[in-house]
């Protein structure tokens, strides 16, 4: 063609071929750019994620709870599919509300959030939940998943280890230990899966030695928590057998609330508020079970021990008033009913009998059948039935 040798077509040419080469370069520059900004911005958003996941991990090791939360949520709304803000936050809540609401909270999120079911974190504090609940068979199958994802973890190992001594799989718990006396440390870790197998062949005073020695060597702030925990339970399940037993759990427990760095945790506040009730020292059990409440450790039976308690001190008013508390936050609890009818009846009971007057009685009674599974025939209504059925004959009612 004779525009091919045209000097003007040459040149018009070349000048087309310059621009199309300049526009591949700046449409390859614009492609990289928007490639490193996007990395950079995926870098900088994950550096900010982990920053807020570290300032609310301070704000707990602190035991400021609310702030902690408040980070983590940032987190979580600033990177939504990620699971270790979900996590963190799944602790703090097992370290500040206790069992239930941790599980209640994994499982709502682990609907949404479908990475938290891939990481061994998630089985281990699901489990550690558990176990909290003495729901030793959940808590194992929950552990055995998290040392099958991680095996190098040693809390994941000694905790799975406890739990197949809680089952009585002791030969699973002493190959556990084996691993780790091969490794010439963990020591604390031994001593605590040694106590708890101890327990369970009934060596009561060779497990106390090990979670005493526990407690003494160890810098692991959970451990020593959990030797507490496992030494408080060896004197409430054995008060028969042990000499001073109660006087030994609560002497425990309240070292434990001195020792650890959280003071106010709830898993030991209820176990001392118990010890007490049942060493009848009832201003200091009310005074535990009111510190739960102050915690937002709201439950229904924690109001009904409290009404229960100052009742047992005949100051009948206040138990009144904790059991209308417990009526207005769960108007379906049928046992607030059946103790303010029990209440009702021994408050009547110490006045004249010109002034008694049992009309509440059968009003609370009929309330506590209305709402109870199996009606008048409810176990723990009986009693009080009993009780009505004698004050028709004697023509109270």
């Amino acid at each position: 063609n004779i525009h091919t040798f045209n000097r003007y077509y040459i040149d018009a040419k070349k000048k087309e071929k310059n621009k199309k080469t300049i526009k591949a370069i700046l449409l390859a520059t614009s492609i990289f750019c928007i490639m490193f900004g996007s990395f950079t911005m995926g870098k900088e958003t994950k550096e900010e994620y982990e920053a807020l996941i570290n300032t609310g991990d301070t704000y707990v090791s602190n035991l400021q709870f609310e702030e902690a939360k408040k980070y983590y949520k940032d987190a979580q709304n600033l990177i939504k599919r990620e699971s270790e803000a979900y996590l963190r936050e799944a602790q703090m809540i097992l370290k500040k509300s206790g069992a239930d609401e941790c599980l209640k909270y994994l499982f709502e999120k682990e609907q949404t959030v479908k990475k938290l079911v891939s990481t061994p974190e998630y089985y281990y504090i699901k489990g550690s939940a558990y176990f909290e609940n003495k729901e030793y068979n959940e808590a194992r199958e929950y552990l055995s998943r998290a040392v099958d994802i991680d095996n190098d973890n040693i809390d994941y190992a000694r905790d799975y280890a406890v739990l197949n001594a809680k089952v009585g799989k002791i030969t699973e718990a002493q190959n556990i230990i084996s691993t780790l006396l091969s490794k010439n440390e963990y020591e604390d870790s031994v001593n605590y899966i040694n106590g708890e197998i101890e327990l369970y062949e009934e060596n009561l005073y060779e497990a106390i030695n090990s979670f005493e020695k526990v407690i003494d060597i160890t810098n692991n702030e959970e451990l020593k928590r959990k030797s507490y925990i496992s030494l408080s339970d060896i004197y409430k399940d054995n008060r028969s057998i042990i000499e001073n037993a109660i006087n030994k759990q609560i002497e425990i427990l309240n070292k434990a609330k001195s020792d650890l760095n959280n003071k106010d945790d709830v898993y030991i506040t209820e176990a001392l508020a118990e010890a007490y009730f049942a060493n009848n020292q009832y201003n200091n059990s009310a005074e535990s079970f009111n510190k739960l409440l102050d915690l937002g450790y709201d439950r229904p039976y924690i109001y009904r021990n409290l009404g229960i308690i100052y009742q047992y001190m005949n100051n009948f008013s206040r138990a009144e008033d904790i059991l209308f508390t417990m009526m207005d936050k769960y108007p379906g609890e049928y046992r607030c009913y059946l103790q303010l009818g029990l209440l009702n009846l021994e408050r009547e009971g110490k006045k004249p009998e010109s002034s008694r007057n049992y009309d509440k009685v059968l009003e609370y009674y009929n309330l506590a059948v209305q709402y109870a599974p199996q009606g008048a025939q409810t176990s723990d209504l009986i009693p009080l039935g009993n009780s009505i059925n004698e004050l028709r004959q004697k023509g109270w009612l």
